[in-house]
This record gives structure tokens, C-alpha cells and sequence, in this order.
């Protein structure tokens, strides 16, 4: 584009009750034109990754369950086996046993290992603003929790502890240690019949959740390091 021809005017103006000059800049810009005729287009992205950019694992997973119930008693177990061409092969297990007390008591017994791979948004996909690090290893987590439920005409009660732990736990395109949480939770459901004939019954919940969460690791944001510090934590 170019600019032809220019001229400066002098223009009176009114500015908090005062008269004044104010300059005025005038003149005659033409553009090109671009249109379909004469726009170059960009080359087309490559059709293939090359080959220094990709790379291949194998997952193979095995897993067995077993149900056993005997009276009060009702036992779930499962172990599951994982093998990955990259980080080798991990046994999870997991099981729960529930209780029932009498016809409106029950309890629950659980307790569960996981392990998460990296994904390759971690591993690879860095960038300015994100760090990644084809060196990290799996997360892994234990859990456990008590859940005893009781069971009213009108009501319905659920109340829960759990507890969680995490290795390995990944933040930042690191491995940063590990992380607890332990916490509690109640609901409650109630429901009445309307005296409004007609109408549906009477439905509600009620709800409310402790959680303690806390981390070996956290970063400071002045260093731009991870130190290695217990200390209450976030939203995790």
C-alpha cells in the first residue's frame, strides 16, 4: 500500500468551555488489491509425520474377578495385569466387601491400586508456555474408603472416610512426588408423600464433603523450582 497526496488543516474546537486549534492530518491511502487472481497460497501441511516424530507401544492387559457371597457377607476381588512395550508390567488389585448388618444397615469395604501412564501430551507436546519430559514414569495411587449406608422409611443415609495416595504424580512435565487426601462425605435423600392430592412426593438431598488434601513438592513461582516441602494443597 502507499499514501498519495497529504494536507494539514488547522480546525477551531471547543475543549472545557475554552476554544482552541486543534490539527487535522487529511489524505488519500489506496491499498492493493488482493482477490483470487493474484493471492499465493501457502503450502499445503505435510501429508506424513516423518519417522524421527512418531513412536510405537504395545499395551497388553490380562485381568481375573472373583464374586463370593455367604450370608451377610458379599467379597468382590479383581487383579489386573498390565504390560507396556515402555514401562514394563504393573499388578493392580482392588476389593470390596460389603456387610449387611440387618435390612436397613449395610457396610462397604473398599480398597483399589491404579497406575496412569503419561500421556504423550506430557511426554512430548512441549511448548513456550508448557514443559514436557520424555522421561517421566507412571503415576501410581492407593485408595480406600468406608462407606456404611442406613436405610429409613423417609430417609436414606450415606456416609463415607476415604483416604487416597499418589507417587509419582506428575506436574509440570516432572515427576514431583507424592500427594495425600484424606476426607469425608454424607448424603442424605429423604422423601415424603404430598399432602396436595395430585401431585409428586416430596423429594431432597442434602450434601457436604471434608477434604484434606496436601503435597511433598510444591512450586514456587519466584524460583521457578519445585522444593521439597509437606504442605496443605488445591484443587488436585
Amino acid at each position: 500500500c502507499f499514501l498519495v497526496g497529504q494536507c494539514l488543516l488547522y480546525v477551531p474546537c471547543l475543549f472545557n468551555d475554552q476554544l482552541s486549534l486543534a490539527l487535522l492530518e487529511l489524505g488519500v491511502l489506496f491499498v492493493n488489491d488482493i482477490n483470487s487472481q493474484n493471492y499465493t497460497a501457502r503450502p499445503p501441511p505435510a501429508t506424513a509425520s516423518p519417522s524421527s516424530n512418531l513412536l510405537s507401544t504395545i499395551d497388553r492387559a490380562a485381568f481375573a474377578q472373583l464374586l463370593w457371597q455367604k450370608q451377610r457377607w458379599r467379597i468382590n476381588t479383581g487383579l489386573r495385569l498390565d504390560d507396556n512395550s515402555i514401562y514394563g508390567q504393573v499388578v493392580t488389585p482392588r476389593g470390596a466387601a460389603i456387610y449387611q448388618a440387618n435390612a436397613q444397615t449395610t457396610v462397604k469395604f473398599i480398597y483399589g491400586e491404579a497406575f496412569q501412564e503419561p500421556s504423550a501430551k506430557d511426554l512430548y507436546g512441549g511448548w513456550n508456555g508448557r514443559q514436557a519430559n520424555p522421561n517421566l514414569v507412571p503415576e501410581r495411587a492407593r485408595n480406600a474408603e468406608v462407606v456404611g449406608i442406613y436405610q429409613q422409611i423417609h430417609w436414606q443415609h450415606q456416609a463415607s472416610l476415604y483416604a487416597a495416595n499418589y507417587r509419582n504424580v506428575i506436574a509440570g512435565g516432572q515427576n514431583v512426588g507424592r500427594r495425600e487426601i484424606r476426607g469425608l462425605e454424607y448424603r442424605g435423600n429423604y422423601r415424603y408423600a404430598n399432602a396436595l392430592t395430585g401431585f409428586s412426593h416430596i423429594t431432597g438431598h442434602l450434601y457436604y464433603t471434608f477434604t484434606q488434601a496436601r503435597a511433598d513438592h510444591h512450586y514456587n513461582n519466584v524460583t521457578g523450582l519445585w522444593q521439597a516441602q509437606w504442605a496443605s494443597q488445591g484443587d488436585i
